[in-house]
């Protein structure tokens, strides 16, 4: 979980594994200033004569009142002259337990809280009306089930409904309840602590892009025995501009369309992942780089296409040919809904040619830089058309997840009417 608003303060015993050296200091977590160890003496060795910078230790240790922490990535300033204490800051801290090794942080159960993952689910709890009066209402709360995301031999990855809280919009007479679902991934062979971090990593992104907004990490705990109470983690979390509510419209696509994609979708995302893994981070580049200019975010479009048209279709063809397959593949899928530009592809061609080579006589003006835009997502729905494909949603499924998307929709009817004037 990110670092809490209200500072809280560890005093107790610390020390780095295979160093019998226990120092008293004070671990402070915060907000504002993340991990923080106060030291009473270094960890820096007295004779060693390059004190100068930042000494790195992998992991740090420590017990107190307030329970067990563990710091991984740690970076320990040079001590005071003087007093020898110096000052430790931490990217992790797991709070419930002791390791002696970022390698032996082993994890058989983890649960993670993601934004925009209720409005995502679409699970938003239910109403229970009663007669008015001054009879009681008898109330029978029960979760919904799990939705199974990944089953794997190695991974079960599920959405798994908590509850947040009971609200009564008018005594007697109506009743809410909502669930908050979180991630739940479960590992019959315990997996290593940087390959949960990887895990998670792609599931943030494949929920960034199904909701079209940049996907947060709100909370994050770990079980290394499913028998004993789960390990916090905190960590600094970056914001991201997010709306406070999403409709089906501003997405991609829901859980719900992920049901209709024959229940194989997330299994072919986390199972054929590194076939596409530079086109997903160029995606996470193109939605989590907030100063990126519209030039930029169009030439990473235009290599995350060149990806997928190679690693897909294994053709090496020229760049026209390869934006015009996949739009021609698009045009097909989407039959009846976008009409087929015959002279889409040399446009965008050009467009990037312009801007590799600055061209002089190509300077971004108000009416070029609409029709940029207009091409960077023209791009943008071929690119997320083919990868629907992919994940093997029907042709149907995908015509109706387009349609209804608020982005897409008014781009298709810009364009058809441009078609049509033409």
């Amino acid at each position: 979980m990110p670092f809490p608003s209200k500072e809280r303060l560890a005093r107790g015993n610390w020390w780095v594994p295979g160093n019998d050296q226990r120092v008293k200091g004070v671990l402070s977590l915060s907000e504002a200033r993340g991990a923080r160890l106060e030291l009473s003496e270094s960890f820096w060795p007295r004779n060693y004569e390059g004190r100068l910078g930042i000494r790195p230790h992998e992991i740090i240790v420590g017990e107190s009142l307030a329970g067990k922490f563990t710091l991984l990535n740690c970076r320990e300033s040079m001590p005071d002259i003087l007093t020898n204490m110096s000052l430790c800051s931490a990217e992790y801290v797991l709070d419930g337990a002791c390791f002696d090794s970022a390698d032996n942080i082993s994890v058989a159960k983890a649960s993670v809280d993601l934004t925009l993952l209720h409005e995502w689910a679409g699970v938003s709890g239910f109403v229970v009306s009663g007669l008015s009066g001054e009879r009681p209402i008898s109330i029978k709360y029960e979760f919904p089930e799990d939705i199974v995301l990944v089953s794997t031999p190695s991974l079960t990855a599920r959405l798994r409904f908590t509850l947040e809280g009971l609200s009564r919009s008018h005594v007697q007479r109506e009743v809410s309840l909502r669930q908050t679902p979180r991630l739940l991934f479960e590992f019959p062979e315990s997996i290593l602590w940087h390959d949960l971090l990887i895990l998670v990593g792609r599931f943030q992104l494949f929920f960034a892009w199904a909701s079209s907004w940049p996907s947060q990490i709100c909370a994050l705990d770990i079980w290394s025995d499913t028998t004993q109470p789960p390990i916090h983690v905190y960590f600094r979390a970056k914001t991201y501009e997010c709306p406070e509510f999403v409709s089906d419209s501003d997405m991609l696509f829901t859980c719900d369309d992920l049901r209709s994609m024959n229940g194989q979708a997330t299994h072919q995302w986390f199972t054929q992942y590194d076939t596409l893994e530079p086109l997903f981070e160029l995606y996470a580049r193109d939605m989590y780089s907030e100063e990126l200019s519209l030039e930029l975010a169009f030439l990473s479009l235009m290599q995350a296409a060149e990806i997928l048209y190679s690693r897909l279709y294994r053709r090496n063809r020229k760049d026209i040919e390869m934006i015009s397959g996949l739009y021609d593949r698009m045009c097909k899928v989407l039959d009846g809904v976008l009409t087929n530009d015959t002279g889409f592809a040399r446009e965008v061609i050009i467009e990037r040619n312009s801007i590799v080579h600055n061209n002089p006589h190509k300077k971004l003006d108000k009416k070029r830089a609409e029709h940029l835009h207009e091409l960077y997502y023209t791009v943008r729905l071929t690119l997320d058309t083919a990868l629907l494909k992919w994940l093997g949603a029907p042709d149907e499924v995908i015509r109706s997840i387009i349609k209804r998307n608020r982005q897409y929709s008014h781009l298709l009817r810009h364009l058809n009417a441009g078609i049509t004037s033409d």
